[in-house]
C-alpha cells in the first residue's frame, strides 16, 4: 500500500468515526551526513527527499479522502531515533528544518492545512546514545523550528519506583528522570508518546510504572502536572499490550501515583491511543 492510500485508509476511518488522529511515519535513524535515514539494523536507507515525499503523500491521501467533511484532524509526525551518527544540535537542527519545509508545503494549500498538520518526532532512548548527545538534538530541533515533536521512546531502565532523579541504567550514560523529562516536557516543543508494550510480571505494569514516577519527579522537583499525548503499544506482538491495556495501565498508574497530589485534579491525562 502506497503512503497515500495509507493516508486515505487512515481519513475514511476517522470520517466514518468523526475521530482525530496523530500518526507517526517512523523513517530510523539519522545518517552522519544528515542526508537521510537508516534503520537500526542497516537495511533501509531514506533520503531526506523521498521522507518529504512519503510524508506529503500520507497527508494528502489523508485530506482527499475526507474533504469536505472537514470535521477530522490528522497531527503527522516525521520521526527519527537517536541510534546512528547524527545524535547532536546538528541533527536536530537538520530534522527540525526537514519538518518546517514539509509542513511549510501543506500550509501552501489553505484547505488541506485546516486539517493536516506536520509535526517532528524522535525515539528516544537510553539504549541508542548518551543522554546528552539526545538532549543536543533536541535542543537544536527546538531551537530551529516551531513545529512540535514527539518524543516516542521508552523508559526503559528508569525507576518503576521512586522519584528522586534516579539513574536510568542498562544503556548508555548520562539518563535520568530529569533528563527524561526534558525530552519529553522540557523542551518547548516537545509532547510525549511513550511505549507501554508489556506488563511483566503480571499484576506489574512497569512501563507505566516508570513513566509515571517521571511524572511525580516533576510534580515534586517543579510543582507541574503533565499530561500525554497518549500510549504506544504493539497491539499484543510477541505477549505484548494490546491498545486497551496500554491505556488503562497508563491513565491507571498515573491516576494512582498522582492521588492526593494537586495533580489528581487534571480530569484527562492522554488524549490518543497510538499504535506502532
Amino acid at each position: 500500500m502506497s503512503a497515500e492510500e495509507s493516508g486515505c485508509v487512515q481519513g475514511i476511518i476517522d470520517a466514518l468515526g468523526n475521530t482525530n488522529s496523530e500518526v507517526i511515519l517512523d523513517f530510523g535513524g539519522q545518517l552522519g551526513d544528515l542526508s537521510g535515514t537508516e534503520s537500526i539494523d542497516g537495511t533501509i536507507d531514506f533520503t531526506n527527499a523521498q521522507i518529504q515525499a512519503i510524508a506529503l503523500a500520507f497527508g494528502a491521501g489523508y485530506f482527499a479522502c475526507t474533504e469536505g467533511e472537514n470535521t477530522t484532524t490528522l497531527t503527522l509526525a516525521i520521526g527519527t531515533n537517536n541510534s546512528k551518527e547524527a545524535v547532536s544540535t546538528a541533527g536536530g537542527e537538520a530534522w527540525a528544518s526537514l519538518v518546517a519545509a514539509t509542513a511549510t508545503v501543506v500550509l501552501e494549500d489553505s484547505a488541506e492545512a485546516k486539517q493536516v498538520a506536520i509535526w517532528g518526532g524522535s525515539d528516544l532512548e537510553v539504549g541508542y546514545s548518551t543522554g546528552s548527545a539526545a538532549h543536543a538534538w533536541a535542543v537544536g530541533y527546538d531551537e530551529t523550528t516551531e513545529s512540535p515533536y514527539l518524543d516516542y521512546g521508552a523508559a526503559e531502565g528508569c525507576p518503576s519506583s521512586g522519584h528522586t532523579n534516579g539513574s536510568c541504567t542498562g544503556g548508555q550514560s548520562g539518563w535520568d528522570q530529569q533528563l527524561e523529562w526534558e525530552l519529553s516536557w522540557g523542551i518547548n516543543d516537545a509532547y510525549p508518546t511513550p511505549e507501554i508494550y508489556y506488563n511483566p510480571p503480571p499484576g506489574s505494569p512497569v512501563n507505566a510504572e516508570q513513566w509515571t514516577q517521571i511524572v511525580l519527579w516533576a510534580h515534586y522537583a517543579l510543582s507541574r502536572c503533565e499530561t500525554f499525548e497518549g500510549p504506544l503499544d504493539e497491539n499484543e506482538y510477541e505477549s505484548s499490550n494490546n491498545a486497551t491495556q496500554a491505556w488503562y495501565e497508563l491513565k491507571e498508574t498515573l491516576e494512582s501515583g498522582l492521588g492526593g497530589t494537586s495533580c489528581s485534579t487534571v480530569p484527562e491525562y492522554l488524549s490518543y491511543s497510538l499504535e506502532i
